[in-house]
């Protein structure tokens, strides 16, 4: 629970200032890209609509590059990892009473 707390605070404490402040972005970059492909007949081969994005898969890829670098766990969640425990607990049980048994 104290490493759940700890991850956090660590989360808030990264993210505060993004949540606190707002930012201005100037897309005059973006939209000539956007006109240039246009003009060259490449839209078919560069997409630049976000609206066709998979947003579902694109958070879950981003969720998981937070925990990766930000919060430096490894791959396996919480749950597989106390599943995983669950698993050996019940293995040792289970030789325990095939031992005792026999």
């Amino acid at each position: 629970m104290i490493k759940l707390l700890q991850n956090g605070n660590k989360m808030f404490t990264l993210t505060a200032y993004f949540a606190m402040h707002e930012s201005i972005f100037q897309t005059d970059n973006c939209s000539d890209l956007r006109r240039k492909v246009k003009m060259l007949n490449d839209s078919d081969m560069v997409k630049l609509d976000l609206q066709d994005m998979n947003w579902e898969k694109y958070v879950a890829i981003y969720l998981m590059g937070i925990k990766k670098f930000i919060l430096k766990q490894d791959n396996k969640s919480i749950a597989s990892q106390r599943l995983s425990s669950v698993f050996w607990l019940h293995q040792i049980t289970k030789i325990s009473g095939i031992i005792i048994l026999l």
